[in-house]
């Protein structure tokens, strides 16, 4: 119980029998190694997605905290215009920074889990192809799924940082868009 409710059940399955049952019913050294090493990259994945959603939670209070330093500065600063504005300024470039660190770790992750699901494939695709005949070797099929995986990596590498202004300084209103 404790296994599900924190996010890694299929580590469940090394203690309730679960993976001796599927390892005695692998019947070649291929579906053995595929079924051990699924086993223990599904754990990985869960525990990987464990500290994400750990990280997520960081950022989520990091923005929390902003906000509430930028309220409270807020209310020191009273009627200045000027305060005001610096310290939204200031409040909305922490902002940026935060998503920026976010956006990154987001990144790692995506890439991770791809990693982690193109492995399994290949360990799968030379398990089951013996068995099932495509008209083309496991090897074959290894690398298209290789190659598709990292093309998925290479997608999610090329992406950039959102940028979230664009333009001139509009003072006093702040930034202003352009183009």
């Amino acid at each position: 119980e404790f296994l599900q409710n924190n996010g890694f059940g299929s580590l469940e399955t090394f203690f309730d029998g679960s993976f001796d049952k599927l390892l005695a019913g692998a019947e070649t050294v291929e579906e053995k190694f595929a079924v051990t090493f699924n086993a223990i990259a599904e754990s990985a994945q869960e525990a990987f997605n464990f500290i994400s959603n750990a990280s997520q939670a960081n950022f989520d209070a990091e923005y929390s905290r902003l906000e509430n330093q930028k309220e409270i500065a807020l209310q020191f600063a009273g009627d200045s215009a000027v305060a005001r504005a610096k310290i939204e300024e200031d409040a909305e470039t922490k902002k940026k920074e935060i998503a920026n660190r976010e956006f990154k770790a987001k990144q790692k992750q995506a890439i991770f889990n791809i990693a982690i699901d193109t492995a399994q494939a290949i360990v799968s695709t030379y398990a089951q192809v013996p068995k099932v005949d495509f008209g083309v070797s496991a090897t074959t099929l290894a690398l298209i799924i290789g190659g598709i995986g990292a093309t998925q990596i290479g997608m999610v590498a090329a992406q950039k940082v959102p940028q979230y202004w664009k333009g001139t300084d509009n003072a006093p209103a702040g930034l202003a868009y352009t183009n």
